[in-house]
């Protein structure tokens, strides 16, 4: 009974992942680590906003100064930024799962101090 339910929990992760390639990974911040579960959305954007430390150690949270980014952008990759610093983040929407567990995931293309 024990070796089924293990092999219907592996399947389903096996599924729910979908194939991947290590060629299309995301850059990571510090202490996340991210798998390719879908194509990256693509999609560049715009934020100002506050750098926070995640729940998980290494993560970096961007917080809109708008609010209207929801749970804050997860950023991926890019320069070392100041925590409680204010930033203007231009990046890619990426359609990754990471450790980070909040936040989209945003692989940084610039950021610049406000």
């Amino acid at each position: 009974m024990r070796r089924a339910a293990a092999a219907v929990a592996v399947s389903a992760l096996i599924l729910l992942a979908g194939p991947t390639n290590a060629a299309q990974a995301a850059p990571t911040g510090e202490g996340s680590s991210a798998a390719v579960i879908g194509p990256g959305a693509g999609v560049v954007i715009t934020v100002t906003g506050v750098v926070t430390e995640g729940v998980e150690f290494g993560c970096r949270i961007l917080v809109p100064l708008t609010g209207n980014g929801g749970s804050g952008y997860l950023l991926l990759g890019g320069p070392p930024l100041k925590m409680g610093g204010t930033y203007r983040v231009t990046g890619e929407i990426r359609n990754v799962a990471t450790t980070c567990q909040q936040g989209t995931p945003l692989a940084v293309l610039s950021a610049v101090p406000v």
